[in-house]
Order: structure tokens, then sequence, then C-alpha cells
């Protein structure tokens, strides 16, 4: 892609996720379709579009947006599970249930068998199918262990499903910052992810809610659908103190995950609901 024109693109994606989170949402819905306009054959763009047409109550619109993400980029995570999300809302359970049938098979390639399992149920859950029973069958038989040369196996090891928390005194965030572009372009997305993660939390302990809402734009970018990500973003908006943004986000992000099974993630935005939106009522714990 010719760089100049990638640097308009990002522009266009900065100016719609500010636009959003600063509530503009025909003004997100502009500068996302600029995007898309840049660069065609990216899904993120209508992704994020669906998000600004959701938050205006346009549900039409945001599913064909969501429709055309899923065409571009049909094993994405993030328009799958917002897709399922949204057909869910619309009481079309069988198509949601594709999508988390097909989400499940994602997890499963990358070796994440817990959520691929916990999506597989809930997809089951929405309408069962001969193949979302057998996808649950599949995953719920446990996976030998890799022996080792004298034929027995190394033990179990328990990794954790979030980012520890850091140690010691915060790292710089422009270094954390460098290195998460450098595991971008090694393509570990993840590793990108938490680095940015971090120098949000530092950024935002030494009271710099601008600097932390601009890194909120790069991991919107890298990991529009994870629930760390509009955690923090929630946080930020608290920082800022838009507690009706930062309401709404937490609201979708608790809808999403009852959708999905993360319990895990739906406790932490109750949690970060009780300890900083005491006078937004958001909302019972859903299990999904």
């Amino acid at each position: 892609m010719p760089g100049p024109l990638f640097e308009q693109y990002k522009d266009a994606l900065r100016r719609g996720h500010a636009a959003l989170l600063d509530g503009r949402h025909e003004d997100a819905v502009e500068a996302y379709s600029a995007a898309a306009r840049l660069v065609p054959d990216r899904a993120l763009p209508h992704t994020s579009t669906a998000a600004a047409w959701l938050a205006l109550g346009r549900r039409d619109e945001a599913l064909a947006a969501r429709d055309r993400a899923a065409a571009l980029a049909p094993d994405d995570e993030a328009t799958l599970r917002s897709r399922a999300g949204l057909l869910h809302e619309l009481g079309r359970d069988a198509e949601a249930a594709a999508d988390l049938e097909r989400l499940a098979a994602v997890f499963e390639r990358g070796a994440r068998r817990e959520e691929a399992l916990r999506v597989a149920r809930r997809a089951v859950d929405l309408a069962p199918t001969a193949s979302g029973h057998e996808l649950v069958a599949r995953l719920e038989v446990p996976v030998p262990a890799e022996p080792v040369a004298n034929g027995e196996a190394w033990p179990a090891i328990a990794l954790p499903s979030r980012p520890s928390e850091p140690s010691g005194p915060p790292r710089d965030p422009e270094l954390l910052v460098a290195n998460a572009a450098e595991r971008v372009a090694a393509g570990a997305i993840d590793e990108a992810r938490d680095l940015l993660l971090e120098a949000v939390a530092v950024h935002r302990g030494a009271g710099r809610p601008d600097a932390a809402l601009d890194l909120c734009f790069q991991l919107l970018e890298i990991a529009p659908g994870h629930p760390a990500v509009h955690l923090a973003i929630a946080n930020v908006q608290l920082d800022r103190g838009w507690q009706g943004f930062a309401a709404d986000k937490i609201r979708l992000l608790i809808q999403l995950t009852s959708l999905t099974g993360d319990t895990q993630a739906a406790a932490d935005a109750h949690a970060l609901a009780a300890e900083r939106l005491r006078d937004e009522p958001i909302g019972p714990l859903v299990a999904g």
C-alpha cells in the first residue's frame, strides 16, 4: 500500500475513533466511510462504522456494515463477535449461532480451546444444529499432552487468562509503544496489545488522559474486539468525566460477553461500573 494513502487511511480511522469516543456518531460514520473508500479491502472501517450506526440506533445500517466487514474478513474475531451480537438482538438466533460456530472454529485453529468450547456451547444454546453439537463434542475431548523423549508427558502448565499486573515502577510508555510497534510488525498482535494496554495504564496513573486516549485509538486499530481494550477506553472516558459514554461502553461489553460466555470480562466490566459508576444503572450480570 502506498505510504501517503495509508497515512490518509490511518488519519480517517483516528478521526472516526475520536468522534465515536466523543459521542459524535454521525461524524464517526463519515470518517470511517472515508477510511473504507481509501482502503476498500480492509474490514476495520466497516466494523467501526457499524458501531457508530448502532450508537445512532440504526440497526439495519449497522448490520449492513458488519456484513461488508464479514465479506472482507470472514474469520475476523471482532467482526464475528459483533455481528453475532447484533443478529441476536434482532431475534435472528440461527444466524447468530452460525457466526458463533465459525468463531469457535477460529479459536480452535488458534489453539484457544477453552474459548472455542465456551463460544460453541453458546451457539448451541441459541440455535441447536448438528454441526454445533459436533463442534462441542469435539472440543470437549481432552487434548493429549505432547510426550517427551522417555515417553512421559510434561505436566500441564496453567497459563494466565489475562495479562499479569506489572510489578515494580512503571515502565517508560514511549518504550512500551516502540516495543508494541515491533511486535505488530512481527505479527505478534496479542503481545503488542498487552504492551499498549500497559502504556495506557502508565499514562492514566500519571494523570495524562489525552495520551492514554491516543493509545486507545491504536488499540482499536489492532485489537478492536478485545474486552480489555474496551475496558481501558471506558476507564479513560471516566477519567475525562464522560460517564454517559463510559456507561454505554460497559453496557455494550456486558451484552457481547453474555453472548460469547466470557464471564471474566463481564465480571471485570461490572466491577468497573460498581467502582466508578455507582449512579449509573448498568444492569445485572448475565451468564452465558
